[in-house]
């Protein structure tokens, strides 16, 4: 009902044992009688083609989920879930499969790794255009999908922006005009985070820590 009334419903409430805030931040977490989800939820993804279908990554150790994660999904608003898959690093993002004709999958793109995840567990592992991934974003326009995704650099940001017209099967530089119009005697850029219009994905916003 847009927003007016909220349930939980990852984890179930009626597997909720105990609650606890801790921390600086006072980190709320969940203490459930069958340990689901265990972890952090990284993204949610409702399936745009299937009704009822929801896919969530959740992290499943270490800060920044370097211990891997777990690709959960329901198929019936988040009643009941099951695991689909394991993979290496954070989730970043999830795209529905129905952008490649494949509305049974999605393209999970962690900070390590990117694979296509099937309903009945299989794991197709694609390439990386860089050895660690800071964020990711996409965008379909009816036709075909795009993902994009920021690497390089270090603690304060990327300095690489990547474009895969193929669903993660084959990676370019996005950023030449960036590097380009940056003025005489700068060669460096550092990227924080940025946006893709979902259904014009030619579309990017970026914001820039500096030049």
């Amino acid at each position: 009902d847009r927003g007016k009334r909220w349930r939980l419903i990852l984890p179930d409430s009626a597997d909720v044992t105990a609650e606890s805030m801790s921390g600086d931040h006072a980190g709320q977490r969940f203490v459930t009688s069958s340990g689901v989800p265990g972890g952090s939820i990284a993204k949610v993804r409702v399936d745009p083609v299937k009704p009822g279908r929801l896919w969530v990554g959740v992290s499943s150790g270490g800060r920044r989920g370097d211990r891997g994660s777990n690709v959960m999904v329901s198929d019936d608003n988040g009643e009941s879930w099951i695991t689909a898959a394991e993979v290496a690093g954070q989730v970043l993002a999830i795209f529905p499969g129905s952008w490649h004709g494949q509305p049974d999958q999605v393209v999970v793109v962690t900070s390590s790794a990117i694979s296509r995840v099937g309903l009945n567990g299989e794991v197709v592992s694609l390439k990386l255009p860089a050895e660690r991934i800071t964020a990711a974003d996409g965008g379909f326009d009816g036709s075909h999908g795009v993902i994009y995704a920021l690497s390089g650099g270090g603690q304060y940001g990327a300095e690489e922006l990547w474009r895969s017209t193929n669903m993660g099967e084959n990676w370019t530089r996005a950023d030449k005009a960036l590097y380009d119009a940056l003025p005489s005697g700068e060669n460096r850029i550092v990227m924080r985070h940025f946006a893709v219009c979902e259904g014009l994905p030619g579309t990017l916003y970026l914001s820039c820590g500096s030049f």
